[in-house]
């Protein structure tokens, strides 16, 4: 339920981003460094490098991606880079890029809690689990001789049902 709640809070930012330029979002700040295009015999690629930062201090690099495989005729595929903690996931898409002038378009989200709604799953694993496992422990039960029949039948009475 914390990971769910989280989705409340969701934040994102589109930005066409020059080389230099910035994205500023909460608490992180992604400066692009160089763009990159490749084309080899599957599909085309075109790449960002971003660095991060948090609070100011350098958090590490991350590597946005949009392939146009060639077999299906340049649909494009984006390959999403994350940085994610137990507070929140950083998700940044390589979008496009503008056609009038040629600068990509970066998008990047903050999503909090994620990681929580895995840990929820592992602990409903985990219970199920516990749950299903069988009682280790042999557990005897005494079960009391009939004698309240044999005394019934010494009277010569019958248990109810009995018939003769």
């Amino acid at each position: 339920m914390i990971g769910l709640a989280g989705a409340a809070f969701n934040r994102d930012k589109e930005q066409e981003m020059a080389t230099g330029d910035k994205i500023e979002l909460g608490r992180y700040t992604l400066v692009s460094q160089a763009y990159t295009e490749d084309d080899n015999a599957n599909y085309g690629s075109r790449a960002a490098l971003l660095d991060v930062y948090r609070n100011g201090k350098f958090l590490t690099q991350l590597n946005p991606e949009e392939r146009r495989f060639k077999a299906s005729e340049g649909q494009p595929v984006h390959i999403v880079a994350i940085h994610s903690t137990l507070r929140e996931d950083l998700y940044v898409t390589y979008q496009g890029l503008n056609n009038q002038t040629g600068h990509p378009i970066i998008k990047a989200i903050i999503n909090p809690l994620v990681n929580w709604i895995w840990i929820g799953v592992l602990v409903i694993a985990f219970g199920t689990g516990m749950a299903l496992v069988p009682n280790a422990a042999l557990v005897t039960v005494q079960v009391p001789k009939a004698e309240a029949v044999a005394a019934m039948e010494k009277q010569g009475m019958q248990p109810v049902g009995a018939g003769k």
